[in-house]
């Protein structure tokens, strides 16, 4: 407990204001507790998501459960460091979503279905980029 107390002293005043701030908000959603804070994460993806339009934009998947956020010029990684360096903690999942909405859900980001984000990640582009429009919407293909 004592390095917690260390940790907090030698926070600076806008820094410890974030966090007050921070938790406020969560605990105003939800109140606290694990489930809360489930709870809450949930409500501030959903907020994101649709703020971004609810769709992946590169194939039009608009499952809740399939979604995230993306950095549209492959630069998260960077952008992670950058916004852990200033929180002093680890910056995806829902501390992203936190951030995008704070600085008013900049144009950095994209929402894409996990599957266009994966391919995007291993192979460059998604595979929906060089098919045809008509065969990109096609999601089941028939075994035999």
């Amino acid at each position: 407990m004592a390095h917690r107390r260390h940790q907090w002293a030698t926070l600076s005043p806008e820094r410890k204001q974030q966090k007050i701030d921070y938790n406020r908000a969560r605990r105003r959603v939800t109140g606290s507790g694990r489930t809360g804070c489930q709870r809450w994460r949930w409500k501030l993806k959903q907020e994101v998501l649709s703020a971004y339009g609810n769709q992946c934009t590169c194939c039009g998947e608009s499952r809740f459960e399939f979604l995230t956020l993306d950095h549209v010029n492959n630069d998260g990684a960077d952008h992670r460091r950058a916004i852990a360096k200033k929180l002093g903690r680890v910056a995806s999942g829902h501390v992203l979503y936190y951030w995008a909405k704070t600085h008013g859900y900049p144009s950095m980001l994209q929402v894409l279905c996990w599957n266009c984000n994966c391919a995007k990640h291993y192979f460059g582009s998604c595979p929906h980029k060089s098919l045809p429009a008509h065969q990109a919407q096609v999601s089941v293909v028939p075994l035999s």
